[in-house]
């Protein structure tokens, strides 16, 4: 008995040190973590981390030249009575502007990798929900989007082993779609403008009643710069069994999410950091 406690404690401390040696190996890659005058706990180096790879994945190919200081694009924001605010389908919080503080005393930092349905009233949550997911979302993506130039159906490729090629209904298929249907996509999800208003919690002490600030939302929606483009499977059950036989790594990032979280929000055809609203 012994000597089977003592091999658990041994695994035990074995298992800890390589998490921690994995913490700190992150702690000195993260910038948010790095160049924090104050020791970061290791749930907050691994949400920081997180964040990171959420804004590369969402920005990482279309970061501008810094040509206006943070410190001048945040005054403007002061200045407009408002903050910048970017999130995913989900709610994930990928960007907001340190003037958030100033409407509702939450530090920018402290915002990174959280979920903005964690500030929200409760009885907001059904509006936030339906006005984080673009309209029409599952046609836009699962038909191959728009039809092309000569209003012919977009080309079907074959999916590999198990299928013909020919259509979507032997072994599956995926639809290729054009520059232009890929530019028209993103045309509709600008286009896809919201207003509405919902209610975010105040910071403050754990021990108080938490209270509530009226913040009116305003924006439209953008894909990710890594959100996989150029196909879309004829059908969820098909485009497991593509990616499985030759398909496409897009293909398989476009259904990760099938069995989503909250079957309330249709994001089976995208993954949950594919199309932000900012």
């Amino acid at each position: 008995m012994k000597n089977g406690r003592e091999a658990r404690n041994r695994a035990e401390k074995n298992r800890r040190d390589k998490l921690n040696g994995s913490i700190q190996e992150l702690s000195a890659m993260v910038p948010h973590v790095a160049e924090s005058p104050r020791r970061v706990d290791k749930t907050a180096v691994l949400r920081f981390s997180a964040h990171g790879l959420r804004v590369d994945y969402v920005f990482g190919k279309s970061k501008p030249e810094e040509t206006v200081k943070p410190e001048a694009q945040d005054s403007l924001f002061r200045m407009l009575n408002g903050f910048l605010l970017t999130v995913t389908c989900r709610g994930q919080i990928v960007l907001v502007s340190p003037s958030v503080e100033q409407f509702l005393g939450h530090c920018q930092t402290d915002l990174y990798g959280q979920n903005l349905f964690n500030l929200t009233h409760p009885d907001d949550h059904a509006l936030l929900k339906q006005q984080l997911i673009p309209s029409n979302l599952v046609n836009m993506f699962d038909n191959g989007g728009p039809s092309t130039s000569c209003g012919a159906p977009p080309a079907l490729l074959g999916s590999g082993e198990g299928g013909s090629g020919t259509n979507g209904t032997d072994g599956g298929g995926e639809f290729q779609r054009s520059y232009d249907d890929e530019e028209e996509i993103d045309r509709k999800l600008r286009q896809d403008h919201r207003r509405f208003t919902i209610r975010m919690a105040r910071a403050g002490p754990r021990s108080e009643a938490t209270t509530y600030e009226l913040v009116t939302i305003d924006g439209c929606f953008r894909r990710a710069d890594s959100a996989p483009r150029g196909s879309s499977s004829s059908s969820s059950t098909t485009k497991a069994g593509a990616a499985g036989a030759g398909g496409t790594a897009g293909s398989m990032q476009m259904i990760r999410r099938v069995r989503g979280r909250d079957d309330a929000i249709p994001l089976h055809s995208i993954n949950g950091n594919d199309i932000v609203s900012v």
